[in-house]
């Protein structure tokens, strides 16, 4: 599985850029320049998976091992064939046991009165992600006529 011959070849270099976005246990999300690319994803050095196309910037792959380091080749495809293959840095998922660190750096930066009742308040809050790269966040928030409120953030792409 994943031998991808690409036909037509060209000397282009696929200048995808990719880089890393987010990670969890399970999932990597990888970020790249826009284009149609053939993205195939390796746990070795000479067996990828079967090739998929994505054209939007960014592809997440679910169902992969925890703890586990992947890599991506792509080929960008044009109008005169395939690129050259990029092949990524090795992006690992996280550990089964792995607590993502806490945001350190938060702020408001929008307060105003709820637009249906002036007594209500909206507020919009921003941070920092951390080093660690996680793409899920669990945020605790409070409401005057509700206890403590759990809900998850899930990073999107920029």
């Amino acid at each position: 599985m994943g031998r991808f011959e690409p036909y037509p070849r060209t000397n282009e270099e696929a200048g995808a850029n990719v880089t890393l976005h987010c990670k969890g246990m399970n999932m990597l999300t990888i970020k790249y320049n826009l284009g149609s690319y053939i993205i195939q994803q390796s746990v070795s050095d000479d067996i990828w998976d079967a090739a998929v196309v994505h054209n939007d910037g960014g592809s997440t792959f679910f169902n992969l091992a925890p703890n586990t380091l992947y890599r991506y080749r792509l080929h960008k495809v044009t109008r005169r064939g395939f690129s050259l293959a990029e092949t990524s840095d090795w992006f690992s998922t996280y550990a089964v046991d792995y607590q993502p660190r806490q945001i350190e750096h938060i702020s408001l930066v929008k307060l105003e009165e709820e637009n249906t009742n002036m007594c209500e308040l909206r507020a919009e809050i921003v941070f920092e992600p951390v080093e660690d790269q996680s793409c899920n966040y669990n945020i605790l928030s409070w409401s005057g006529e509700h206890d403590l409120i759990n809900f998850d953030l899930n990073k999107v792409s920029e």
